[in-house]
């Protein structure tokens, strides 16, 4: 793997990857086909998934973890695909928690070759993969992003967007009745600036759902 460690790092920053990765293993007969990719929410997650299925539609199994966030507040997910229980998901699982990794994704894509590995062959074939997916990738730190939900008047959602981007932050969604309300990606150091400025923007009239804003 190709840049530095996770201890350079404070922790508001997620270490992931640039970019899509990928490799391909054998295992006796078997063929693991690695592929690790950055996301950053568990609906992209899920999308990049049902594509990895897509591209490889008459695999014998596809099996994937993922890791939302950094730290103990990280959301996590794994599943077997098929497999034994605990033989796919948790390996790959544990290579993604173990390099100290977030908003990652890795898939691992399993064509049989007709002799049976038994669980321990299993599982280190499909951690063995997982690892040399994320091992040919870079490297990239980027910080902690929150998911915040607005409600505003609808007159102000121009403005809105815009110093929603001028704050790095993302809009994802939009919803519209009698007010519009926005659900937006911000650098979570920059959450108190984005309230501050929508509260200013909108006259104190914003409604933020969840504790802070964060839902």
């Amino acid at each position: 793997m190709r840049g530095g460690g996770a201890g350079a790092y404070t922790s508001l920053m997620i270490l992931s990857l640039e970019r899509r990765s990928q490799t391909i293993l054998k295992a006796r007969d078997s063929r693991f086909i690695g592929i690790a990719t950055p996301v950053e929410t568990e609906s992209e997650a899920l999308e990049r998934i049902a594509d990895i299925r897509s591209e490889y539609p008459d695999a014998t199994h596809c099996c994937f973890a993922y890791r939302l966030g950094a730290g103990d507040t990280a959301r996590e997910r794994s599943h077997d695909a098929g497999e034994p229980a605990g033989s796919a998901g948790a390996p790959i699982l544990s290579v993604i928690r173990g390099r100290g990794l977030g908003n990652l994704l890795v898939c691992v894509v399993r064509y049989f070759g007709g002799t049976k590995l038994g669980i321990g062959g299993l599982s280190r074939a499909y951690r063995d993969a997982a690892r040399a997916a994320i091992e040919a990738g870079s490297l990239r730190a980027s910080e902690e992003r929150i998911r915040v939900r607005v409600e505003l008047p609808l007159a102000l959602v121009g403005e809105a967007r815009s110093r929603v981007a001028q704050l790095g932050g993302e809009v994802q969604s939009e919803e519209y009745s009698e007010a519009a309300t926005l659900s937006l990606l911000i650098a979570a150091s920059r959450a108190g600036e984005l309230k501050a400025r929508l509260d200013d923007l909108t006259r104190g009239s914003a409604v933020w759902e969840g504790k802070g804003g964060v839902v």
